[in-house]
């Protein structure tokens, strides 16, 4: 099934935790992975460590409870602004796995990083 303008919101033990919205959803009915394009964006709700990242491409992996985006992304994490060439989000476990990425650090401008981060 193909959803246009398409938002969500994952629940964790119960509680609205991750919201999504994107410009299309592409859902496997069977697994209910999914494939999302288009100005997608994923923030946390109510966590104490503020997330919210913005791709052109995420993919959903049910059995998993991960999220990739296999291109360029954006993240806010811990306040903290990054760029990384990929990324890998479980929101069962908050873990946030990123590649090659630069942060901006205050007023000194890009850093490189590599961040392999849980809140």
């Amino acid at each position: 099934s193909t959803y246009q303008d398409a938002a969500a919101t994952y629940y964790l033990r119960g509680k609205p935790t991750y919201k999504i919205a994107a410009g299309e959803i592409i859902v496997d009915s069977r697994s209910l992975n999914y494939n999302a394009s288009r100005g997608v964006r994923v923030w946390s709700l109510g966590l104490p460590d503020k997330q919210h990242f913005v791709t052109a491409a995420l993919v959903w992996n049910t059995a998993a409870q991960t999220l990739t985006c296999p291109g360029p992304t954006d993240l806010s994490y811990h306040g903290v602004a990054i760029r990384t060439d990929h990324l890998s989000a479980n929101l069962a476990t908050g873990m946030i796995t990123t590649g090659k990425s630069i942060a901006k650090v205050g007023a000194g401008g890009p850093a490189p990083t590599s961040t392999n981060r849980s809140p």
